[in-house]
């Protein structure tokens, strides 16, 4: 069963118990009601009933004469009468069958203003053939009353009609309720529909955002998460094929040299040895991009471990960027800058993996007579003390639909490289407490910024924070 057919039958079912409640409950009042206007309207005629009688004796009118004059006025407003004796026996009755009988005056109760006795399968009102005297003393007395069931049954006549309002507004509940039960079950259809799409690979879902808060906020998350798996799935493909043509290259090196070893395509010891160099660099190199994507798997699911400590980042940062100065060809001007020492709770040699990632970045981009500056300062963040290192490169620019993605996992701007060092930075700094950020203007050119906390005591005195300045 479906959830628009449960949720219509719960409504209807609910409604129809509501209906079924409110609708005994109102019988029960009307027939309370009806029964109480029945009563009172005995009552009320009992007593000109009880004179007319009176006066009919008085004309010497028998109790039967008496009855034969009455019958017709009493049945058509639907009453019995009585003329009982003194002693409760019945002399007359207008409808002949209670003749004869004794009627127990004994067990008479008083209610509203009149003296009721319940006999027969009916409720009498006994009221003397006399007005306002006692019953002793008196020639005959009046009962007049009606069946039982009449009295009861009255609201009977309304019940058709109620039913039929009933079931009038059991059709128009339906109606609301299946229109409710497919504007919550329709939007989670078509959830259904575009998850079991997704499933099949098509990525590209989106529902209408419509409905309750609720169904609303779930379509948004949804819409939310299909273009974030698009997103990565695209990411995906695109890194299987960086993956596939970076391992293609040092591949078909190592495979077409150590076919020339093979064959004795080369001979000379020069040539072997050169073969062999160019295979073992290639399979370096292979080496350094499963190590990478190892090292960020590992990150990503926190199973790398740091041990923070008190570093000088000024003089860390002045380590690497010495290193990159000595390697370069002097086609790059590389510039530092730094108000003194700043130390910061890091591990250092994920710091200077960092510092190194980011130098490489830059002095990639940085074309021949450009500027790699560094700058180290003491400041804050988000009212926080710690420490700033900025890392400029000039004639490059990122754009600003890319400064985020730059930090993802496999992303790239180009086809030079896999695009791991950025991802991988992120990781390292956010899981030590700290930030990256990047800033691009085309005429000047890009930098990045890396934050980190200052220690929350100052190391002991005459102790000297921790250098690293090894290669990772």
């Amino acid at each position: 069963m479906t959830l628009r057919a449960k949720l219509f039958l719960s409504f209807t079912f609910v409604i129809f118990v509501c209906l079924l409640l409110a609708g005994a409950g109102f019988l029960w009042v009307l027939q309370h009601y009806q029964l109480q206007a029945r009563v009172a309207r005995i009552a009320e005629l009992s007593r000109p009933v009880a004179v007319q009688v009176a006066a009919l004796e008085r004309q010497g009118q028998s109790p039967a004469a008496i009855m034969d004059l009455i019958r017709e006025d009493v049945a058509e407003i639907g009453l019995r009468v009585l003329i009982l004796d003194p002693n409760g026996t019945v002399m007359a009755d207008t409808g002949r069958e209670f003749e004869g009988r004794q009627l127990d005056l004994n067990s008479a109760t008083r209610s509203g203003g009149a003296v009721w006795v319940e006999a027969w399968g009916h409720t009498f009102a006994v009221v003397p053939a006399v007005s306002m005297r006692p019953f002793r003393g008196i020639t005959s007395i009046v009962a007049v009353g009606t069946p039982n069931s009449s009295l009861r049954q009255g609201w009977l006549t309304l019940l058709p009609s109620l039913s039929l309002a009933g079931l009038g507004a059991l059709a128009v509940s339906a109606g609301i309720s299946w229109l409710l039960a497919r504007s919550i079950a329709q939007p989670l259809a078509e959830l259904t529909q575009a998850a079991t799409r997704m499933a099949a690979g098509d990525f590209e879902q989106t529902v209408p955002v419509r409905g309750t808060r609720e169904t609303i906020q779930l379509a948004e998350a949804f819409n939310q998460m299909s273009q974030e798996v698009s997103r990565s799935y695209r990411t995906l493909k695109n890194f299987l094929a960086d993956v596939s043509h970076e391992l293609r290259t040092p591949l078909t090196s190592v495979k077409g040299f150590a076919q020339a070893l093979t064959e004795q395509a080369v001979s000379s010891p020069s040539e072997v040895a050169e073969a062999a160099r160019i295979i073992l660099d290639e399979a370096d190199r292979m080496d350094r991009l499963v190590n990478d994507l190892l090292f960020l798997s590992r990150l990503e699911a926190n199973q790398v471990p740091f041990n923070p400590e008190p570093v000088d980042l000024t003089e860390l940062a002045r380590t690497c960027l010495r290193r990159f100065e000595r390697d370069s060809a002097g086609t790059i001007r590389f510039e530092f800058a730094a108000d003194g020492p700043a130390q910061a709770l890091v591990d250092p040699t994920r710091t200077e993996q960092v510092l190194t990632n980011l130098l490489k970045n830059a002095v990639q981009h940085t074309p021949a007579g450009g500027v790699v500056r560094v700058t180290v300062a003491a400041g804050d963040y988000q009212h926080r003390a710690g420490v700033w290192v900025r890392v400029f490169n000039s004639g490059s620019f990122i754009p600003p639909a890319d400064r985020e993605k730059i930090f993802e996992r496999f992303y790239h701007r180009n086809h030079h490289g896999l695009g791991l060092g950025l991802a991988i930075s992120r990781e390292i700094v956010q899981a030590q407490g700290g930030i990256i950020q990047v800033d691009s203007d085309p005429e000047s050119g890009t930098e990045f910024a890396i934050w980190h906390p200052a220690p929350e005591r100052p190391p002991a005195e005459g102790a000297k924070p921790k250098l690293l300045a090894r290669r990772t």
